[in-house]
């Protein structure tokens, strides 16, 4: 059956949102040029070794800035100001970081066992540590029962507690960790098990108005800190973390306890001024020039790590390569005489890694107001199959929404989907006791906590996610060419749809 047969059909028999078999016959052909090629050739420059890793700050990132501004100007995509594609955002890269970590006075001088949290230097000695688990503080679950840790240096684990079941005992509404500093210890380790082995900590970039902030080296010293040393500061109890997390879930009591073992950290961080830059694209709109539409994929990766590259394929040059093809189809469109009725800002935030740097100056300085600003539609990790589908199918995309304010865009989404390409649609990163917290972790996140309905497209982790391995040749470019299919249409809608309501 030819597309056009089908158009009709599927026009006939359910109620478009786009409105009558032209306007959906339009977006649709569009649509069907999302090229597998071009896909494939801009995201292996942007994962290409010359391209170091793209690491903020650094000579990769750099050429990456010039690669987008080239290519956004080639395929006829404005300047909002009409002098440059880049927004300049200031940032602070971390130089030097000679660390160590006494325990009765053994050394644990290896780089990547332990870091400090952005600015912050530690020299801290104490006889004994206590162990808060998660520090979760809750009526029907508490680590901190019967504890008072002013004063005290405080190790807990990073996510939630579970029961065997999958349940939380309760939930981290980002105010736990809030409630352990507000107790004012003397320090707070947080044991994370995701260190690379690979990955060099001491080479970290921080954005100018954390660096600068009085309050922020005014902070109670946060560090992380990996499994091994976690497991050598609990030998004294004759634990591990994996015992500690098995007992918890399996008992939903807390294993809190106070440690005797002698400890000193000792670090010194010292950071220099580095410049990045956003990139912003603009397609003006034929009918409601003022009203806006962001469509976003940070460029920036983790750059170098001792002798490797971390390319970044899929975090995040498969995000860049949709939507640099979704910019050159609109602008395709616009050509032609069927430009969006919207405008479309298309912006490249920098230093997503470091912690949605770019995404937050971007809102803090919006080169479009705000308050006209109608969506952001985020694509970030669009290239792989994870493995809960492995095996399932390649017709899969996460969809994760403004958790108070996605009714509109998901019901959009859902119905364009049963027009077109009939992806599994997986809201599970969505619930707001996801433990991923995958929300607050890509650019869209600052749009939505501007109230701005927001969506954010991804094909989820997998094992190569923040390591030299994640390359090119391991991406599904027919998944990849789908899903960008996808939110291609979405956006269509959005820039031309007569109303919308938020």
């Amino acid at each position: 059956m030819n597309i056009r047969r089908l158009s009709i059909i599927i026009c006939c028999c359910i109620p478009s949102i786009f409105k009558g078999y032209a306007q959906f016959d339009i977006a649709f052909k569009f649509a069907e040029k999302i090229d597998s090629v071009r896909l494939h050739e801009t995201l292996g420059i942007l994962a290409s070794d010359s391209l170091e890793g793209r690491g903020t700050g650094e000579s990769g990132e750099i050429k990456s800035s010039a690669f987008l501004s080239m290519y956004l100007q080639r395929i006829g995509i404005q300047k909002i100001d009409q002098k440059s594609y880049l927004q300049p955002i200031s940032m602070y890269r971390q130089t030097s970081v000679p660390k160590h970590f006494l325990i009765e006075g053994n050394d644990f001088p290896d780089r990547y066992r332990y870091f400090n949290e952005f600015a912050q230097d530690s020299i801290i000695k104490t006889d004994s540590i206590f162990f808060i688990g998660y520090g979760a503080s809750s009526e029907n679950y508490n680590d901190l029962a019967g504890f008072d840790i002013k004063g005290k240096v405080v190790m807990m684990f990073s996510g939630t507690p579970y029961n065997k079941f999958g349940h939380a005992y309760t939930f981290p509404d980002a105010e736990w960790s809030d409630n352990v500093f507000k107790r004012l210890p003397k320090a707070v380790l947080i044991v994370r098990n995701d260190f690379s082995p690979f990955y060099d900590y001491s080479r970290r970039s921080v954005p100018e108005n954390i660096y600068i902030s009085d309050e922020n080296k005014a902070k109670i010293p946060e560090i992380m800190i990996n499994e091994a040393l976690a497991n050598r500061i609990l030998s004294p109890v004759n634990k591990t973390v994996k015992q500690i997390s098995y007992e918890i879930e399996r008992d939903g009591i807390p294993q809190s306890v106070a440690i005797r073992n002698p400890i000193t950290i000792s670090g010194e961080t010292q950071y220099q001024s580095t410049g990045s830059n956003n990139i912003i694209g603009y397609i003006p709109g034929n009918k409601f020039t003022e009203e806006y539409i962001v469509v976003s994929a940070h460029y920036d990766h983790v750059g170098k790590g001792y002798d490797e590259i971390y390319n970044g394929a899929d975090d995040n040059a498969s995000g860049v390569s949709s939507v640099l093809e979704i910019a050159r189809l609109f602008a395709e469109a616009k050509k032609s005489g069927k430009g969006p009725d919207r405008s479309l800002v298309f912006l490249f935030p920098a230093a997503e890694e470091s912690g949605l740097c770019g995404s937050d100056y971007y809102v803090r300085h919006p080169l479009v107001p705000l308050a006209k600003t109608i969506a952001c539609v985020n694509l970030d990790m669009l290239g792989r199959i994870d493995d809960k589908y492995e095996n399932i199918t390649n017709d899969y995309v996460y969809v994760i929404t403004h958790k108070t304010k996605s009714g509109t865009l998901k019901d959009k989404l859902e119905e364009i989907n049963r027009l077109s390409y009939r992806l599994q649609l997986d809201y599970t990163h969505t619930s707001p006791d996801d433990p991923e917290q995958y929300f607050e972790r890509s650019d869209q996140y600052h749009f939505a906590r501007n109230n701005i309905p927001s969506i954010f497209f991804s094909s989820g982790e997998h094992a190569d996610y923040h390591k030299p391995s994640d390359d090119a040749d391991k991406i599904n470019f027919a998944a990849l060419q789908k899903r960008t299919k996808l939110a291609f249409l979405l956006i269509w809608e959005l820039a031309n749809e007569k109303t919308v309501k938020n």
